[in-house]
């Protein structure tokens, strides 16, 4: 965790050159946050891996492009088990390997120097998609395969803490199978993403459940009539799965972002839709203190092109808050991490910047506000969608053992700190230097508040449930139980004790 993150207040920057430079991962670190995405402003030969560091209050510290004369891409990055606080960037490169594209895993140093470098693969095209570290010390990854099976197959592969694999797995059938993201348990690995081989519609998420030795447990696919897909999972406190997508199938619009709780051995407990009538994406989801954050995209609301789009829901899946930023480009969010502060969301920014998209890093408040610049979404539809959801088990999916190739890489590693061009999208805010437009603190028996306009107060308990929502202005008292309560009006968030 960080200890004293945002000390600067709010900031929202991009980060980039004059071509495309789009950010997927971020990972938090004990002094920053490390970003990992790919480059067409600082390549060497196609895209390459564009991996920057930023300190908490949004300063660029330092920026590599990693790469040779092939395409690269980098979707994931996790910590490594070293104690100098190096980080395993995960993705796929044309550049070396057996076949035509290869899994590439390389380490990078706190001071971005790349210090090793691996690919594996078949003869065919094999990415990775995901990285997370294990319990026992080395990492599982997993992303899609042509080189066993039919069409593309979902490729799970175990490695040890030297990045040295101890098992591969082919998962898939005659349609085409893609793993997105992955989620450790006490017992094995539950790897989600999409299926076209089974299920009630063109695509469907599939969920496939592992043990620590890579033998498939169980396999569902789950969706509706048109395409669901499954972008990232969660692990319950009862051991059930919270898996997070999107879906044509649920009715709120043209896309929708969706919620789907499942057991600790699959099956349906409930399903919620979330957007507009237009095109609303999902592109990750992480437990946060009282609920669950989801990050994605809108064309449902404030404007025709996509906007960032970032809501907290609680443990029922029932929306908490809301909150966006854009411009009058493509903009979209991918990644976000809770700080003690609030969070810090990660996307691609269009509407400004050097050119195409470039990296984006906003900091939030605990409600997701940032005054003056966060939009926050009228009427965020929410609705019940698990009678639409249909669950196949997939008892004849094929597993196959994946022998992979591995080698050494010489990719190139280069500081492109100076070529960087860091832009204020909106102005920089000290916390303290703002005036509220609220004051709210605890006092026995309720909570005291003043307010100098008139404005929503919403307060909630500690695991997130809204508490009470109310009109305020002036002064007044809230009756509360005694206990620790969130509140957030104005843009402003804050935690009380009621005696």
């Amino acid at each position: 965790m960080i200890i004293a993150a945002l000390l600067g207040g709010y900031f929202a920057r991009v980060y980039g050159g004059s071509n495309n430079d789009e950010a997927f991962r971020l990972h938090q670190a004990s002094d920053g946050f490390y970003i990992t995405g790919s480059t067409w402003s600082y390549t060497q030969g196609n895209d390459d891996y564009l991996i920057m560091k930023i300190d908490t209050s949004g300063q660029l510290l330092w920026a590599v492009a990693v790469g040779d004369t092939g395409g690269e891409l980098g979707l994931s990055v996790t910590e490594t088990p070293s104690s100098n606080g190096e980080i395993l960037l995960a993705g796929g490169t044309t550049s070396y390997g057996a076949g035509y594209w290869d899994l590439f895993l390389g380490t990078i140093s706190p001071d971005g120097q790349l210090t090793s470098s691996k690919v594996m693969g078949g003869s065919d095209a094999d990415g990775a998609t995901f990285v997370t570290r294990t319990s026992d010390g080395g990492y599982l990854v997993c992303g899609a395969t042509r080189s066993w099976g039919e069409g593309d197959n979902v490729l799970v592969v175990k490695l040890d803490g030297s990045l040295n694999p101890v098992w591969a797995r082919s998962i898939g059938g005659p349609g085409d199978e893609e793993a997105v993201a992955a989620v450790e348990t006490e017992d094995g690995y539950v790897v989600v993403g999409l299926t076209s081989s089974w299920g009630a519609g063109y695509d469907d998420m599939l969920v496939l459940k592992l043990n620590t030795d890579g033998q498939l447990l169980w396999a569902e696919a789950l969706g509706g009539v048109w395409d669901d897909t499954a972008y990232s999972v969660a692990r319950l406190d009862d051991g059930g799965l919270l898996v997070a997508g999107v879906s044509s199938s649920t009715g709120l619009g043209n896309l929708d972002i969706v919620l789907l709780e499942l057991g600790p051995r699959g099956g349906l407990r409930w399903a919620k839709a979330y957007g507009g009538p237009e095109f609303d994406k999902l592109f990750n989801m992480r437990p946060v203190n009282g609920g669950f954050g989801l990050i994605g995209a809108t064309e449902s609301y404030f404007g025709q092109d996509d906007d960032l789009l970032f809501f907290k829901v609680n443990s029922e899946g029932h929306v908490l808050w809301a909150t966006g930023f854009g411009g009058d480009s493509t903009d979209f969010g991918s990644d976000f991490a809770e700080v003690p502060t609030g969070f810090v969301l990660l996307g691609g920014y269009e509407s400004q910047g050097a050119g195409g998209w470039d990296y984006f890093l906003v900091s939030v408040d605990w409600g997701g506000g940032y005054p003056d610049c966060a939009m926050r979404p009228e009427n965020l539809l929410e609705r019940d969608v698990t009678g639409l959801i249909t669950v196949t088990n997939l008892y004849s999916i094929e597993v196959l053992d994946a022998q992979l190739e591995v080698s050494d890489a010489s990719f190139q590693a280069r500081q492109v700190t100076s070529e960087v061009q860091v832009q204020d999208v909106c102005e920089p805010q000290g916390v303290a230097e703002t005036p509220s437009p609220v004051r709210v603190i605890g006092s026995v028996g309720g909570l005291e508040f003043s307010a100098d306009r008139p404005l929503r107060l919403s307060v909630y308990g500690v695991d997130g449930r809204l508490i009470k929502s109310l009109r305020v202005s002036g002064q007044g008292f809230v009756s509360l139980r005694p206990g620790v309560y969130l509140w957030e009006a104005g843009g402003r968030s804050g935690v009380v004790a009621v005696r």
